[in-house]
């Protein structure tokens, strides 16, 4: 109670009042507002005196804070229209401030979206639902659940399709590096198969020398044996009258060198060792030089 023993109490309580209290203003303008379908419209009259056109632009702002601002039109004389889609239920604040003609005016107003008024309703409405069964084929259950049929087994199939293009693509992208691979890498199939024949062992390589050097020294043999001893010169005397022969020897005919048959099989390789048939051809060669001599 000290605070209302305040010198200054009334003073203070009366200017706070003015503050807040509404305060009435002199205006020549009219708001009229009405709700058409999901459109909300305002319709502004303007009564002064004189005849001035306004520039008049409407604020509108939603009880979630969202705000938009739009110019309204002149309709008639001193008359003007705004329309202005609404995006929700709830009340929409409606402030148009109008200049023109040296003043500035400004009036206030609202819209009110309710809810449907079939939301008001809490019983059902079977003419509706007969509507809405005729329409669509369909039919209307009763109340009671053993009659009305909804878990009965004559059911209709019913089939949904999917897009398969996602699992086309995916393939697709696994299928081009297979593609790249097949073009590109080269496999070497005689090296897999040899990874199967590992059992197979290669012979040593002694033996097809072998085979060769025997093959070598029986077609030499062959050839010397051909060719023969050669036969000695006899010496004549010299006859009184006849010119002498000239001491060069005349040259002995060349032996017809028969071509060699066509070479048979290599014969089986021998278990000896290389070292030991060269030496052994080396022997027969001298051997028969000597018997030559």
């Amino acid at each position: 109670r000290e605070w209302m023993e305040w010198e200054k109490y009334r003073p203070f309580v009366k200017q706070l009042l003015l503050e807040v209290g509404r305060v009435r203003q002199q205006g020549f303008l009219r708001m009229n507002t009405h709700l058409d379908g999901g459109e909300g419209v305002v319709i502004v009259e303007d009564f002064h005196p004189e005849e001035n056109f306004l520039d008049l632009q409407m604020a509108v702002t939603d009880a979630r804070g969202k705000a938009e601002v739009i110019p309204m039109k002149q309709i008639a004389p001193r008359r003007y229209q705004a329309k202005l889609p609404l995006w929700g239920k709830g009340r929409y604040l409606i402030s148009v401030e109008g200049t023109g003609g040296g003043r500035t005016e400004r009036i206030n107003g609202s819209w009110i979206v309710s809810y449907s008024p079939e939301y008001l309703r809490f019983r059902s409405n079977p003419k509706v639902l007969e509507e809405i069964a005729a329409r669509t084929g369909g039919k209307v259950l009763s109340a009671d659940p053993e009659h009305s049929g909804i878990f009965t087994d004559d059911r209709r199939e019913r089939r949904t399709t999917s897009p398969i293009f996602d699992w086309l693509l995916m393939g697709l992208v696994c299928l081009i590096p297979l593609d790249v691979a097949i073009r590109r890498i080269q496999i070497d199939w005689a090296l897999i198969r040899s990874w199967f024949t590992l059992s197979r062992k290669r012979g040593p390589a002694t033996e097809t020398l072998g085979s060769l050097l025997e093959r070598k020294q029986a077609v030499g043999e062959r050839l010397e044996s051909r060719r023969g001893p050669v036969a000695p010169r006899e010496q004549k005397g010299t006859v009184f009258g006849q010119t002498p022969p000239s001491s060069a020897p005349k040259p002995m005919p060349k032996p017809k060198v028969e071509s060699p048959p066509a070479a048979s099989a290599p014969p089986p390789p021998s278990g000896n060792s290389t070292t030991s048939k060269l030496l052994e051809m080396k022997r027969k060669r001298k051997q028969d030089e000597e018997g030559k001599n």
